[in-house]
């Protein structure tokens, strides 16, 4: 059997109610070149008996039961399985657009700097409500969106070459809740980055979904420290042997410094303020709500400015990190 272009990863754990339609959507893309690899990470629900069901008749399916080790594993899994030179990743919840990957291809196919590929999408509530969101098709300008900590192309929707993620070592087992984030911003760091301009997948939101269900991880904040370290390697602020020897310690530092906890506060704050605009309630009884949060006018300019620019945080963390890394020593 000839290798496929193109595999398409999708880990499920208890995703029984979504996983078909997520299934189908690939199976009904225009391009034929590719292969699905689905990883059952020990589901409890009847997601084993959905998926074997639909594989049985559809040759291009992998599927894969193992005991639940977790969504970092099973990732790199996938990518260790992974015979496509392009790696196509779909959440068990999200549908794909049926041109989805012949449209990521053909950027690849021209663009031998790239290596990561995502696109526009949109999101669906469990209420049916659906909302588009465009990004930046620049290597330029979607770097400046990762390095400002600002809205970023789905994981589902991304598209990246195999071989140069194996060579990152695949996903951090320590970037808990943004282990795309974390691997976006190492593989930016050895090739060019792009998005297509084209809503090419569907994002469900429901309270079950897994960042939903942080366990009190703050993945934001694991964001930002992701971006921290980015900035250490590509700043040269820090030695990149010591960073590969103490990370562990870098990230523990990262958290204590006072531009992570504004961030922290920051994000908290914009939670609540979305949580309001986002209700039921009519938009008096939305005003009235969040004047009852009783924001300061300094966090709400920072607010302002944050969902407007995005931050520099990141990089003065790095900065002070490093000076004081220099002082130790």
């Amino acid at each position: 059997m000839s290798k496929p272009k193109v595999s398409v990863l999708m880990p499920v754990f208890n995703g029984a109610p979504f996983v078909s339609d997520a299934i189908r959507s690939i199976q009904g893309q225009s391009s034929t070149d590719w292969e699905l690899i689905v990883i059952d990470d020990g589901s409890t629900d009847h997601s084993p008996l959905v998926i074997d069901q639909i594989a049985w008749s559809d040759k291009r399916i992998r599927v894969v039961h193992k005991e639940h080790s977790g969504l970092i594993d099973t990732l790199n899994l996938g990518l260790e399985l992974a015979r496509g030179a392009w790696l196509a990743r779909l959440d068990h919840d999200d549908i794909a657009d049926q041109c989805r990957i012949e449209c990521q291809l053909a950027v690849a196919k021209h663009a031998e700097a790239v290596v990561l590929i995502g696109s526009n999408f949109s999101t669906l509530t469990e209420g049916g409500s659906k909302k588009y969101y465009q990004l930046p098709s620049t290597h330029k300008a979607l770097m400046k969106r990762l390095e400002t900590m600002r809205g970023f192309f789905p994981h589902s929707s991304a598209f990246f070459c195999v071989q140069r993620a194996r060579q990152l070592g695949g996903y951090d087992s320590r970037a808990s809740y943004n282990e795309d984030w974390d691997l976006w911003l190492r593989m930016s760091e050895i090739g060019e980055i792009t998005s297509v301009p084209r809503n090419l997948v569907t994002i469900r939101k429901h309270s079950a979904q897994l960042t939903a269900n942080s366990g009190g991880i703050c993945p934001q904040g694991e964001s930002f420290v992701s971006t921290v370290l980015h900035f250490t390697r590509t700043r040269n602020l820090i030695a990149s042997d010591y960073i590969a020897e103490k990370r562990d310690s870098i990230r523990d530092r990262v958290r204590l410094t006072r531009e992570y906890q504004n961030y922290l506060e920051m994000t908290r704050i914009q939670e609540l303020v979305r949580s309001a605009v986002h209700s039921e309630l009519s938009w008096p009884k939305k005003l009235l709500r969040i004047v009852r949060l009783r924001i300061s006018l300094l966090w709400l300019l920072r607010l302002i400015s944050y969902v407007r620019f995005g931050t520099g945080s990141p990089l003065f963390a790095a900065k002070t990190i490093a000076q004081q890394m220099s002082n130790v020593s």
